[in-house]
């Protein structure tokens, strides 16, 4: 065989060769992509792919459990009912609750943080207990733009309240019934409510994420609360104080401040003060809400139960 023959067959080969790998190449790039709509590979992918299953089930889970419809479609049915209550005649009136979730609604036991009167503030908390299922929501609106913070379990005994969370595992809260309102036993003040409507005492809470709060009243009716990082004088702690006028009227402290600014009355329960308890909201047989108010005095307590 020539030379000139041996080159030709040469190369041949050499771009036989070439096609061949290029097939390949094209190959593992289309192997590639089919795998990318396939199960995970190797040991690190599966890993990925467990936690990121078990993420997704957990998130499914937290927004299947159970409340009726709770704060969702009939509570919110149920506040814009309240709403054309005073609207113009021609308001639209169609948001009220069906007949099935007015049913659903006799279940919930639905109460409101309470506010200082004059506030402006447009965040608020609300708690939604299902009596049937025995499952509670916490939810925080701001703006008008609600989502559920908290929900879980909850047993209720002579008036007591006991929440478990599903959320934050180990979590729990009691509140006490009293009248229409519901206390959060762990933001009580230290320090006893003397007699009279008004005396000489100091009450503190200090489980504030180290802030101590200090509410000190005087026998001439006057009053003082300071919020600080600490309550022993120094150029690092941090501090203000608010000054007024109040007087103990019924189960309230209540306060008038020397410079108008809102500030919610305290309650009084077992002989220790509040600020934070939540107001419980009156639905009426068509599903609306009656009493909406958040604001706290002893008139509003009287002959609720």
């Amino acid at each position: 065989m020539d030379n000139k023959t041996k080159k030709t067959k040469n190369d041949k080969n050499i771009k036989n060769t070439k096609n061949t790998k290029n097939v390949n190449s094209k190959n593992n790039r289309n192997i590639k992509k089919k795998r990318r709509g396939m199960a995970p590979q190797g040991p690190t992918e599966i890993i990925t792919y467990i936690i990121l299953l078990a993420v997704a089930i957990m998130l499914v889970w937290l927004i299947s459990i159970p409340l009726g419809k709770g704060i969702g479609k009939v509570y919110k049915k149920a506040k814009n009912s309240k709403k054309t209550e005073s609207a113009s005649p021609s308001a639209d009136v169609t948001a009220s609750p069906t007949a099935s979730e007015q049913a659903e609604l006799k279940n919930l036991e639905i109460y409101d943080i309470v506010v200082a009167e004059g506030s402006t503030d447009k965040t608020s908390m609300t708690l939604v207990f299902n009596k049937k299922q025995k499952m509670y929501r916490q939810v925080y609106s701001n703006n008008g733009q609600s989502e559920i913070i908290d929900q879980g379990t909850y047993t209720k005994k002579n008036g007591v309240y006991k929440t478990s969370s599903q959320v934050n595992k180990g979590n729990t809260e009691t509140f006490y019934k009293k009248d229409k309102y519901l206390i959060v036993k762990s933001q009580m003040y230290d320090g006893k409510v003397p007699e009279g409507k008004t005396f000489d005492a100091k009450f503190t809470y200090d489980k504030n994420q180290g802030y101590i709060t200090r509410l000190e009243t005087d026998e001439d009716g006057t009053f003082k609360m300071t919020t600080s990082t600490s309550m022993v004088a120094s150029k690092d702690a941090q501090s203000n104080s608010v000054t007024g006028v109040y007087e103990k009227k019924g189960d309230f402290l209540m306060f008038e401040t020397d410079d108008s600014s809102p500030m919610v009355n305290f309650i009084i329960h077992d002989g220790k003060v509040t600020n934070a308890y939540y107001v419980k909201e009156e639905v009426d047989a068509n599903g609306s809400i009656l009493s909406d108010t958040t604001v706290a005095s002893p008139e509003s307590s009287e002959g609720a139960k």
